[in-house]
């Protein structure tokens, strides 16, 4: 039996169709000096490339 990587289990969300989704780095303080723009981009999703999500998927073998 596999087990899951609970660190990546945790910083990793799965779709619906299977593909990955993280939140972006740099979130959390000293953002005061980004200008609005780069603030908005960081409120979205970011994906992973196709390579780094096979991989990533083998840490996670049952989808959670």
């Amino acid at each position: 039996m596999l087990k899951t990587n609970k660190a990546i289990a945790k910083r990793v969300k799965i779709s619906k169709n299977g593909k990955l989704s993280r939140r972006p780095l740099g979130q959390n303080h000293y953002k005061s000096k980004l200008s609005g723009e780069q603030n908005q981009k960081k409120r979205r999703d970011l994906g992973f490339t196709k390579v780094d999500e096979k991989v990533l998927k083998s840490f996670i073998p049952h989808g959670n």
